[in-house]
């Protein structure tokens, strides 16, 4: 399939002179994430709701054109893997489409998702504990300001409400526009509401999260993925509840469908494209020195898939966050390290993959040794 046959064709659009507030009525009004910015019928970049609601600003003031993130962009003969990679090596949740310098098309992670039958239809059945991944929580009394933080710092657009052990609700990003329009009743600090003021702008670090939660989609971890995927398409997040909670977004399923298994070991580092070439060695040293002590352990590996992101804090710092899917045939295997220097951190991500597989493999010998024990008592 082509990114032709999946794109949305009437596209909603901003223009860089454009108030935020419109963008943000665009936004909820359609549904979505995004807005590519066209200026005299060309494109010149991304309008993002993620980006927006974490800046402090009026939106009634403030300009589109300075929230403007540079994007790469599709071509309508892409295949959907392709566009599936350039949205996860470049972290935004649509693509534009562009033919002839004109924009065309836009393609989301929910377009391709919806598309997975026709992709990789063997994805379909594999259990959803397998490919979530763990996630930072909130409780109902925690404070709108703790969310955004972590929206900030962990480079996410959802963050799940807990109350105990029990999953009570999740904060979106489209959920902090009220907040900033100031046009809702919220609860203080003290639980009491405010009135509602349209010219009175709510501190989002006096506001319970318990005011704008909404209620979560929650699985166990043994749901298929093909259970899940039309709730997905319009929450575009399930939680996952069986003793510890973690989430699978739609980055999660493009990320299955970029390191789908190949006839050989296959290897795929994304993300970065950019960086310098110390970080770019140091990276392919780490996932070297793991391939090496997996080669000795595990027969036939299926793949290795290592996504690096990074966002920015301010000024000129970044933090970086690595994400693995390690194919075996015993599983897969996920894990995850942040931080701010980017070579620590893949050492760092690495060594948690391989812990993860000793761990379940000497578990699994141990069991090998116990069942050969017993025959030969028998």
């Amino acid at each position: 399939m082509k990114v032709k046959d999946i794109m949305m064709k009437n596209v909603v659009v901003a223009n860089s002179s454009e108030s935020v507030s419109s963008a943000f009525s665009k936004i909820k009004k359609h549904n979505i994430n995004q807005l590519p910015v066209v200026d005299n019928n060309r494109y010149r970049g991304m309008f993002t709701l993620k980006n927006a609601v974490t800046k402090n600003m009026d939106p009634t003031t403030a300009k589109c054109g300075n929230l403007i993130i540079s994007t790469p962009n599709l071509g309508c003969a892409d295949s959907l893997e392709n566009a599936a990679h350039s949205l996860l090596n470049s972290g935004m949740r649509a693509l534009p489409v562009i033919e002839n310098n004109n924009i065309v098309g836009i393609v989301s992670e929910s377009d391709i998702i919806s598309s997975i039958e026709r992709i990789s239809r063997n994805l379909l059945d594999m259990e959803i504990g397998k490919i979530s991944t763990e996630c930072e929580c909130v409780t109902k009394k925690d404070k709108v300001g703790k969310v955004r933080n972590i929206m900030i710092y962990k480079n996410v657009s959802r963050v799940p409400v807990i109350e105990g052990n029990k999953i009570v609700g999740v904060v979106r990003s489209m959920d902090l526009i009220k907040l900033l329009e100031g046009k809702e009743s919220m609860q203080s600090r003290g639980g009491k509401p405010h009135e509602k003021v349209a010219k009175e702008k709510i501190s989002i670090e006096d506001t319970l999260v318990e005011s704008i939660m909404h209620s979560p989609v929650v699985v166990s971890s043994s749901t298929q993925l093909k259970s899940v995927l039309a709730s997905m398409k319009e929450y575009e997040e399930a939680i996952v509840s069986n003793g510890s909670v973690k989430i699978i977004t739609p980055k999660d399923i493009l990320e299955l469908i970029v390191s789908s298994p190949a006839k050989e070991t296959h290897v795929q580092i994304i993300g970065l494209d950019n960086e310098n070439p110390q970080f770019k060695l140091k990276t392919q040293q780490a996932v070297d020195d793991f391939m090496e002590k997996m080669d000795k352990m595990i027969e036939r590996i299926q793949y290795l898939f290592v996504h690096v992101e990074k966002s920015h804090k301010g000024g000129t710092r970044q933090e970086y966050s690595i994400r693995t899917r390690f194919g075996t045939p015993m599983g897969m295997f996920v894990a995850k390290a942040s931080g701010w220097n980017p070579a620590t951190v893949a050492q760092e991500v690495m060594n948690n993959l391989e812990k993860e597989v000793i761990k379940k493999y000497g578990k699994r010998r141990t069991d090998i040794k116990k069942r050969r024990l017993l025959n030969k008592r028998r």
